[in-house]
């Protein structure tokens, strides 16, 4: 199961350039909505499932 994002918990990283996320993530497949300040998965059909986000 890839991974995904609970929007009620994300906050951006508190509007950092760049989230936990999107650092650890090694196919760089978390970005962060910048109107929302949430991130998420935004190719899941190629997540690893290796779960470093998590």
């Amino acid at each position: 199961m890839p991974s995904f994002v609970i929007a009620e918990k994300c906050d951006g990283c508190k509007g950092g350039d760049k989230t936990a996320c999107m650092y650890i993530c090694p196919n760089d497949l978390m970005v962060l909505e910048p109107n929302e300040m949430k991130a998420y998965n935004q190719e899941p059909d190629q997540c690893w499932e290796c779960f470093s986000c998590v």
